[in-house]
Order: structure tokens, then C-alpha cells, then sequence
């Protein structure tokens, strides 16, 4: 996530699939500098630079606090989902997405890289770029704006 056109939080999702298309794993990591963020020498300088939130707004919150905020959305989300599926959340996910319409390169897990612009999110929650190739469906990626 994005504060002030910097980084204050970040996603990690590592999966473990038997073969199949379904993961038999998922594991998802969120990382959110809430008092201090890393010295600009140990990130990677093609993204954002970081942000913390006591240094964007002078507020100290307590990881307690955070989480079960947390905690409260992510619960209403996953009843949402069930309820009503994908589409809305994706569509309240655009709605706020960064960089929608921009070029943008894709570091896939293999190390390869796609480069075009970020066109939407699929139903099945993909990333869709158009690429000179046409347009390109990414599981996962890091992302890297130009």
C-alpha cells in the first residue's frame, strides 16, 4: 500500500501446489511500517521509497490496534466473498488500485520480466497486462512501476 506515493505496506504470498491449478498451501505475509521503515540503502531502489505511519501522520499505532482492525475487515470481506463472490471485491479493489492504466513491469517468479500496462484484475484475481504480445494473464509478480 501506498502513503504519499510511498510504500507502508506490503504482501507476501508464497503458495505450494500438488501438480494441480489449486495451491495445497497458502501462505500470506503483510508487512505494515507502523513506527519506523527500513533505511533507504536495504530496499530495493526500483519501487517506492518507504514510508512509516508515525512519519506520515505523527500517530503512533499499536500493532494490537492494527491487527484487529484487521482482523474485523478481513472477516467482513471473507463473508462478503462467500455471499456474493469475487466481483465486488474485485471491483472495490480497482476502485482504489494504483497505477491502473500505467506501464509497469512484472518480475515473475521465475526471474523473467513482462513489461506493459497494467489493464485490470481478472475474475480469477490475475493480473492482466498488454504487452506487445497481447494481452498477458500474471498469478504473481512483484511490480514495479516505471
Amino acid at each position: 500500500m501506498l502513503l504519499e506515493g510511498r510504500k507502508l505496506s506490503g504482501i507476501l504470498l508464497e503458495g505450494r501446489s500438488g501438480g494441480g491449478r489449486a495451491p495445497l498451501d497458502l501462505v500470506i505475509g503483510i508487512g505494515v511500517n507502523l513506527i519506523a521503515s527500513p533505511p533507504p540503502d536495504a530496499v530495493d531502489t526500483s519501487g517506492p521509497p518507504p514510508i512509516s505511519l508515525l512519519e506520515a501522520t505523527g500517530r503512533r499505532v499499536a500493532p494490537e490496534t492494527l491487527l484487529a482492525t484487521f482482523d474485523a475487515a478481513f472477516f467482513a470481506r471473507e463473508a462478503q466473498l462467500l455471499a456474493e463472490g469475487f466481483s465486488p471485491i474485485r471491483a472495490a479493489w480497482l476502485a482504489r488500485a494504483q497505477g491502473l492504466g500505467a506501464s509497469i513491469t512484472a518480475r515473475l517468479a521465475d526471474g523473467t520480466m513482462r513489461e506493459g500496462r497494467f489493464e485490470t484484475v481478472d475474475l480469477a484475481g490475475n493480473l492482466v497486462l498488454k504487452t506487445e504480445r497481447g494481452r498477458e494473464a500474471i498469478s504473481a509478480a512483484d511490480i514495479f512501476f516505471a
